[in-house]
């Protein structure tokens, strides 16, 4: 009998995945081959009840994320069994070690039809799996539940992860890209970043060039920015503002994309990238660090942990000043995007039990908005987002002012002073302190009503030789867009 190739393949499909599965079966675990010991319920606890639910969670491992997916599970064990449903969770995490086999066991599964219920993804674009059927439309399971509406929810936030109208992806929370100039440059430099309210990678790129091109003798030594801002990702989000995924085109030649590829040429012919290394790889920039990349960057990009700080408070001395948002070239506030943060974003499968899969992710919410509290944080394992705002607008006020409390503490622990503070009185200071957190407070209301930008994803493979000729100086500016745009055009109709 001939077996068409088509069929063959379905059924390799359907073999590795049953492999796949049955080598990895057990209720909670690592793909690296640990036991996750707790983060799933046994099921054999319920294997004669008929009144039984489940729900499968595949996420990255990072700090204390196993431990709030078990928390949030237990919370709906609970809940559940007040009306006498037995809840079982099923979870395994990854590291970004294990990613490229996960990814590869992961898309396997989706195929044969037997994909996790709730997952973090970061292998290939969602819109490849919404195109396929595979994903829940989040908005319409937001509809059925009584207890909330979007308007609950940072609905412009939303926005950025939908696809053809369907939100294919929920953000747990959002946050922002800050950067802040050297306080040693020439005056007139730093006024000039002052003017902006916000700025883009492109308009930062022509501030370094005009400074290497005019104060080379004393300001050549400086590199951009720390190992954070790599060409690589810059140029990833800034293709990511020319790329409609919904429409399924590229504008690649467009000439403001063009401007930006000839200011990243020549910021790397000034030496704006060169490593200096790992000065900000530390939970929270110290006055100590901050000293070290002041002789070293011309700005600081906060982005780790509570570092983000320092673009909301006023300090005495900074070594950088006017800490303001970065944004997208087409407008918008860039949204950090922590893929292997507890703060990240989470898909449903079109084949889950949907309403269960949302309250899972409700509780997760409030699971996640407890741990980033004072009282339950360590001293040195914030999770990355622990100052990003969660999704749900009710939990600003209390996530917001109890990490800002903690935070402040923190930055006096590793020798920040506040600004205008030092000569007050007890009773003033704690006032003047109070007046602080509502400003911060109140300019993170403002910020979080702002348009935000967030870039597709693109495969590194479409672009890094390219890049790698445009640094190099083999291509111009105007040949690299057109390579580019020819790629990213085939990629998308595939």
């Amino acid at each position: 009998m001939h077996i068409s190739m088509r069929t063959r393949l379905l059924l390799l499909v359907f073999a590795v995945a049953a492999f796949l599965v049955l080598a990895a079966c057990g209720r909670g675990r690592h793909e690296n081959g640990n036991d996750l010991s707790g983060c799933a319920y046994n099921k054999n606890e319920s294997a004669e009840s008929t009144n039984v639910k489940t729900l499968s969670v595949t996420a990255p491992q990072h700090v204390m994320m196993g431990t709030m997916l078990m928390e949030a599970g237990a919370n709906m064990r609970r809940q559940m069994a007040q009306e006498g449903i037995d809840f079982i969770l099923d979870v395994t995490v990854y590291d970004h070690n294990a990613l490229e086999m996960h990814n590869m066991r992961f898309q396997t599964m989706m195929m044969a039809g037997i994909g996790y219920d709730i997952f973090m993804f970061d292998g290939q674009p969602l819109w490849s799996f919404a195109n396929s059927g595979f994903l829940a439309d989040i908005y319409e399971l937001i509809d059925q539940d009584t207890s909330v509406s979007r308007e609950d929810f940072y609905t412009h936030v939303l926005e950025a992860f939908e696809y053809n109208g369907r939100l294919i992806s929920f953000p747990l929370s959002f946050g922002h890209r800050y950067i802040g100039v050297n306080s040693s440059l020439p005056q007139s430099f730093i006024d000039r970043f002052k003017s902006y309210s916000h700025i883009s990678m492109n308009e930062i790129f022509q501030i370094y060039i005009d400074l290497q091109q005019k104060y080379c003798a004393d300001f050549g030594h400086l590199s951009l920015f720390p190992l954070s801002f790599i060409p690589q990702n810059e140029l990833s989000f800034a293709m990511g503002n020319f790329i409609d995924i919904n429409e399924r085109q590229a504008i690649l030649t467009d000439s403001a994309f063009i401007s930006f590829l000839a200011t990243l040429q020549q910021t790397h012919e000034l030496g704006g990238f060169e490593f200096h290394g790992f000065w900000s790889q530390i939970p929270i920039a110290s006055r100590s660090t901050l000293s070290g990349a002041a002789a070293l960057h011309v700005f600081s990009t906060p982005i780790f942990t509570l570092d983000p700080a320092l673009a909301l408070f006023d300090f005495e001395d900074p070594y950088f000043l006017h800490f303001i948002p970065i944004s997208g070239m087409c407008g918008g506030f860039e949204l950090i995007q922590n893929r292997f943060d507890p703060w990240g974003s989470f898909s449903i499968s079109a084949s889950a039990d949907g309403p269960l899969a949302w309250d899972f992710i409700m509780n997760l919410i409030s699971v996640k908005v407890a741990h980033s509290t004072p009282q339950n944080q360590s001293h040195f394992h914030e999770p990355l987002g622990t100052l990003n705002t969660p999704i749900h607008r009710s939990y600003f006020e209390y996530h917001r002012e109890s990490t800002f409390i903690h935070t402040l503490s923190r930055m006096q622990d590793v020798g920040h002073r506040f600004a205008n503070m030092t000569e007050l009185a007890a009773e003033d200071r704690a006032i003047a302190e109070r007046q602080m957190l509502e400003d911060a407070m109140e300019r993170s209301r403002r910020y979080n009503e702002m348009p935000v930008a967030i870039s597709p994803f693109v495969p590194s493979s479409l672009y890094e030789d390219i890049l790698d000729g445009l640094l190099l100086g083999l291509y111009t500016p105007e040949d690299a867009a057109q390579l580019l745009q020819n790629r990213v055009s085939l990629w998308l109709i595939e």
